[in-house]
């Protein structure tokens, strides 16, 4: 959240309320308090992900509204395969493709179940709540992280995990879904 606020603050001018920069901050607190602190010592290439991907917020929320879902997903889904092509093409091909009928299910299952549903009903509803609201929710990611280490990888969930959660529903509840600022092309009703 605090990337998509400040990408809609600096490049289409829309200034952050109130509760969207007391989100962002309980997010940020939380991710601290979940991973067992920031160092300090993190390189600065680290924050790349997390900044184009507030950008990726910002631009489909504030500049994409007026396209179909499915045209939003496409930009989505293409931007997505241009940066991972290279990684992929210089892999080795087991490592690319799966070789059984089963890993084949899998990777489609995951593809519609975990990645097209959620993306389309995403790309529909983020511009109608804004970037503030829409990147808040996506923080809702990582206690579902956690949660998942521990019922598929046996991981164990602190009270840090806990306290984490916490403060990221607690920033979500911040939130109040608004229409988004801008006016859509055509639409000046």
């Amino acid at each position: 959240p605090v990337f998509a606020v400040a990408a809609a603050a600096l490049v289409f001018r829309i200034r952050p309320e109130r509760w969207a920069t007391v989100a962002a901050g309980l997010v940020l607190l939380g991710a601290a308090v979940g991973l067992g602190g920031l160092e300090l010592s993190v390189s600065p290439w680290v924050m790349l992900a997390p900044a184009s991907f507030g950008f990726s917020i910002a631009v489909l929320t504030e500049r994409l509204g007026s396209l179909d879902p499915f045209a939003r997903l496409g930009c989505a889904a293409l931007g997505a395969t241009l940066v991972l092509t290279p990684s992929v093409l210089t892999a080795p091909t087991t490592e690319v493709l799966p070789a059984t009928t089963a890993g084949w299910i899998w990777i489609v299952g995951l593809g519609v179940g975990a990645a097209l549903v959620p993306m389309l009903i995403y790309a529909a509803a983020a511009p109608v709540i804004g970037a503030a609201r829409a990147a808040t929710a996506n923080a809702a990611e990582l206690p579902v992280v956690f949660a998942i280490g521990a019922v598929f990888f046996g991981e164990q969930i602190l009270v840090r995990h806990g306290l984490a959660a916490l403060l990221i529903f607690g920033a979500i509840l911040l939130g109040r879904i608004t229409r988004s600022p801008h006016v859509l092309p055509d639409r000046d009703d």
